[in-house]
C-alpha cells in the first residue's frame, strides 16, 4: 500500500500497546486502511502487507474520506458483512480500501442517516397487500362479532405501562423504548396494545356506557429485543378488548375470534394453548406454595427469577433462560392447583364452550403470558413450526390499576409479521392483490381529456383505475397495463372520440368490443363487482 507525501503512520492495528511503543499520542480522527484486494480481517495480505491506520491531516481529506464512505453505503457496492471495506479515491494521495466499522466507530449514525435503524423494515407495494389482506380479515370479523375501532397515541407516559404491565415484566426492565420530553416527563413508546386502551377507557369515561364495551384496534408497538424473523423493534400488532363482562361465555366468544382471524387469513392450523391463571385469592395460595419448593434452591435460578421469586413467583414459568429445568427439578406447582372454586368453575365453563364452538385447544398448566396484569383466562395462538401468534388472557384488575373503576375484561393481540410470514411460507398469494381494474389508454392527444374523464367517473365508482401520464405509445401503455395487473383496457382515440365508444379489451381473455361509452362504465362497474 504506497503512502502519500502529506500522511504519516500512525500505527498498525490501532492497538494501544502499538501506541505506546511508537510514542504516537492518542487520537480519534483516524482511518484504517489495507492494500488493494484483500478480502477482511484475519486474511494474509499480498507482499507481506499488514493493516495501517494512516491520519488524515486536513479538511479537505476528512471530506474525500467521510464522501467516499458515504457514497458506499448509499450505493451498496458490496454487502457490508462480507466486504466490509471502501475503495479510497485516488486523490487522497493513499492506495487501498477504508475500513467501515473504523467509519462507523468514527462518525457513528451520521454516515447511516440514510438507512433504516436496526429492527425496522420497510413495507414495500406488493409486500402491503398481505398486510391489507390480515387487516380487512380482521376488520371483518371484528364488525360481525360487534367490536368498534379505537386509535390510541404511539406513545404514552412511562407509568401507565409500569402499572399495567409489570414492574417485573421482560417488557418493562429490558424492551420499553422510554425516553424524556422537553419538560422532563418520561414518556414510552408503547410495547403493547393493552395498556393504552385501557387508559383511553378510564379518561374518557367509557365505562359509562351502557353494556359492554368492545374495542379492536390496529397499529405498530416498539419494543428494544434482538431482531429476527417475524420480530422486530418496531411491529405491527391487531387486537381487541372487551370490557364489562366477567362470565366465560366472553371468554370463550374472544378465544374463538381470535382464532377465526387465523383461520380467515388462511391458517387453519392454527389451535389454542389454554391456561387459568387464577386471581388474588388463588396467586396468594401459589406465592407460598412457590417459595417453599423454589427457596432451597434459589441460588440456581437466574438473576432475575431469583428477584422475582419474593415478588411474582408465577413468572418463573415463563423465564426463557433456562429456569424451567429447575421447576422440573423441584416439582413447582403450578397454579391450576391453587384455583380457588370460583376461578376453577369459570376455567370449566370456558372449556365447556369452546367444545361447543369446536376450538381445538390444549390444557397446558406451565403457561401464564409474559404479563402480569392477566387473571384466570389466559391462552396463546400456536402453528406448526411457528410457536406463538399471539394471545390473550382476562384482566379483572387492570382498568382499577388505571384508577378507574372495577371492571372485569378480556383481549387478545396477534404478531401481524409472524402471522404473514407463516401464511406465505404456506405458498400461495395474497387473496386481494393491488392491482387495477380498468387502466384507460389514450391513443390519439384529441381523446387526451375524454380519457382523463372518464378515468375520474371510475374512480367514484369504486374501480380502481389508472391511466398513462407520460406520453408512451400504445404498445408501452398495453406493457403498463400489464405490469399493473389490470383486468381491462379501455382504448380512447379518434375513431372513438367521434362515436362516442370506447374500445375495452378483457386482458384475461384477449376478448375485445366496442362499447358506447354511456354504457361503459357500468359494463366495467359490473365486471369489476364479479371479481370482488
Amino acid at each position: 500500500m504506497a503512502q502519500g507525501p502529506s500522511h504519516r503512520e500512525i500505527r498498525a492495528g490501532g492497538s494501544e500497546s502499538e501506541r505506546r511503543a511508537t510514542g504516537q499520542p492518542r487520537r480519534t480522527d483516524i482511518w484504517m486502511l489495507t492494500p488493494m484486494g484483500t478480502a477482511g480481517k484475519g486474511e494474509a495480505f499480498p507482499n507481506g502487507g499488514a493493516k495501517r491506520t494512516l491520519r488524515a491531516q486536513s479538511g479537505e481529506q476528512r471530506e474525500i474520506f467521510r464522501r467516499s464512505s458515504s457514497e458506499w453505503l448509499s450505493n451498496r457496492v458490496a454487502p457490508r458483512k462480507t466486504s466490509p471495506f471502501v475503495p479510497v479515491e485516488e486523490s487522497t494521495g493513499m492506495e487501498g480500501v477504508l475500513c467501515v466499522r473504523c467509519l462507523v466507530g468514527l462518525w457513528g449514525d451520521d454516515i447511516m442517516a440514510y438507512q433504516r435503524p436496526r429492527g425496522t423494515v420497510d413495507l414495500l407495494p406488493g409486500e402491503t397487500d398481505w398486510w391489507e389482506n390480515l387487516e380487512t380479515v380482521a376488520r371483518r370479523l371484528f364488525r360481525a362479532y360487534h367490536f368498534q375501532e379505537i386509535r390510541t397515541p404511539a406513545f404514552e407516559h412511562t407509568e401507565v405501562f409500569v402499572r399495567s404491565v409489570g414492574e417485573t415484566t421482560d417488557i418493562v426492565e429490558k424492551e420499553m423504548y422510554t425516553f424524556p420530553d422537553k419538560k422532563g416527563r418520561s414518556m414510552t413508546l408503547r410495547p403493547e396494545g393493552t395498556a393504552g386502551v385501557i387508559r383511553a377507557y378510564v379518561e374518557n369515561k367509557l365505562y359509562a356506557n351502557p353494556g359492554v364495551s368492545k374495542l379492536y384496534y390496529v397499529g405498530p408497538m416498539f419494543r428494544y429485543e434482538n431482531p429476527q424473523a417475524g420480530r422486530q423493534r418496531q411491529f405491527y400488532q391487531l387486537g381487541c378488548e372487551a370490557l364489562g363482562a366477567d362470565g366465560p361465555d366472553i371468554d370463550a366468544e374472544i378465544i374463538a375470534l381470535s382464532v377465526d382471524v387465523l383461520h380467515e387469513f388462511g391458517l387453519e392450523g392454527v389451535s389454542v394453548e389454554l391456561n387459568s391463571v387464577g386471581c388474588p385469592v388463588c396467586r396468594a395460595v401459589h406465592k407460598e406454595r412457590m417459595l417453599e419448593a423454589l427457596d432451597p434452591v434459589r441460588d440456581k435460578l437466574c438473576s432475575d427469577c431469583s428477584r422475582r421469586i419474593d415478588k411474582n413467583p408465577l413468572r418463573i414459568f415463563d423465564c426463557k433462560r433456562g429456569c424451567q429445568a429447575v421447576l422440573e427439578e423441584v416439582g413447582a406447582p403450578t397454579i391450576l392447583d391453587s384455583l380457588c372454586s370460583d376461578c376453577r368453575q369459570h376455567f370449566e365453563g370456558t372449556k365447556a364452550l369452546l367444545d361447543a364452538f369446536e376450538v381445538r385447544y390444549e390444557v397446558n398448566p406451565l403457561l401464564v403470558r409474559g404479563l402480569d396484569y392477566y387473571t384466570r383466562t389466559a391462552w396463546e395462538l400456536t402453528y406448526p413450526g411457528s410457536g406463538s401468534l399471539g394471545g390473550g388472557g382476562r384482566y379483572n384488575g387492570l382498568v382499577e390499576q388505571l384508577d378507574g373503576p372495577p371492571t372485569p375484561g378480556i383481549g387478545f393481540a396477534i404478531g401481524m409479521e409472524r402471522a404473514i410470514l407463516m401464511r406465505k411460507s404456506n405458498g400461495g398469494e395474497p387473496s386481494q392483490k393491488s392491482g387495477l381494474d380498468v387502466f384507460v389508454a389514450v391513443a390519439d392527444e384529441a381523446a387526451a381529456i375524454t380519457a382523463q374523464k372518464f378515468v375520474h367517473r371510475l374512480r367514484k365508482n369504486g374501480i380502481r383505475a389508472d391511466k398513462d401520464y407520460q406520453g408512451k405509445g400504445m404498445k408501452a401503455q398495453f406493457k403498463a397495463a400489464d405490469r399493473e395487473h389490470a383486468r381491462f383496457v379501455a382504448v380512447f382515440g379518434g375513431d372513438e372520440l367521434l362515436h362516442n365508444t370506447v374500445s375495452i379489451k378483457d386482458l384475461s381473455t384477449g376478448v375485445q368490443q366496442e362499447i358506447p361509452e354511456h354504457e361503459a362504465i357500468q359494463f366495467l362497474t359490473n365486471q369489476a363487482r364479479q371479481e370482488i
